[in-house]
């Protein structure tokens, strides 16, 4: 999968490679945004969001270029992404195992 990019002013930033803590961290907001407080729900996507990409793009940066529908769409795309790089992964183990079991019989 494509690494997830935003254009603010005209420059374009693509995410940063993705870290054990940027994983845990976005995968614990996931689980509470659904608690979030309606007036914060915009705003906490930008916080979670902001630092992940090159250049580190700040939250003030997200709020003031990106539309609401952008800020949940970008949200989306990096969901998407995380899922991929996991089963992406997973199924380079298991295509290893099968190898290494076929050449065993």
């Amino acid at each position: 999968m494509k690494k997830p990019k935003i254009e603010i002013n005209g420059k374009t930033y693509e995410i940063r490679t993705i870290k054990a803590r940027d994983w845990r961290r976005f995968f614990k907001f996931d689980e509470e945004r659904k608690d979030l407080l309606t007036v914060e729900f915009i705003d906490k996507h930008c916080e979670l969001l902001a630092g992940m990409f090159e250049d580190f793009v700040t939250i003030d940066e997200l709020l003031n270029h990106l539309t609401v529908s952008e800020v949940i769409n970008l949200y989306d795309e990096c969901l998407k992404y995380f899922l991929s790089l996991l089963t992406e992964k997973l199924g380079e183990v298991k295509n290893a195992e099968e190898t290494a079991e076929n050449q065993t019989t």
